[in-house]
């Protein structure tokens, strides 16, 4: 096996969750998928393999940046804890580890509360709608979304 693998890097976990946040920054868009988010990240490092590979082009155009989506590093780090929230939930579901999902959930709705009260909340309010779903509040919508699939399927009606 060693010999057509050829030489290996391991990447310790820091250095890990680094390149996780630039995937994630490369391909913003994509990560909504549900079938993306149960394959944690796969797709979007074939996607970024593919480009560098000259495989897959784009066409050129211009990027307006007129609002910042994330005011600081904070903002990042939330975003990606929800992303990353909202993929185990996805997995959970789809594996019917309807208890796990519901643990999670529950997690991602004490972290919403949270959210509420910060500051940064009215900031997000103030963003065009369509870039609102880069924030770590509405990925947690997302979460809250499922959670009712979650809660019916373990008949917690009350």
């Amino acid at each position: 096996v060693k010999k057509m693998i050829g030489n290996c890097v391991r990447v310790a976990t820091p250095a890990r969750a680094v390149f996780s946040r630039l995937l994630l920054l490369f391909n913003l868009t994509d990560y909504t998928d549900e079938e993306e988010a149960a394959s944690a990240g796969q797709n979007q490092l074939s996607t970024v393999l593919l480009v560098n590979m000259g495989h897959v082009t784009f066409p050129n155009y211009t990027v307006l940046r007129k609002k910042k989506i994330f005011r600081h590093r904070d903002d990042l780090l939330r975003y990606d804890e929800a992303v990353h929230s909202l993929a185990e939930v996805i997995t959970a579901m789809t594996n019917g580890f309807w208890s796990d999902a519901l643990q999670i959930y529950k997690t991602a709705r004490e972290k919403w509360s949270q959210l509420e009260n910060n500051s940064d909340v009215r900031f997000h309010q103030q963003l065009p709608v369509y870039l609102r779903r880069f924030t770590a509040g509405w990925v947690y919508t997302r979460i809250q979304f499922h959670g009712v699939e979650i809660l019916q399927r373990l008949h917690m009606y009350a």
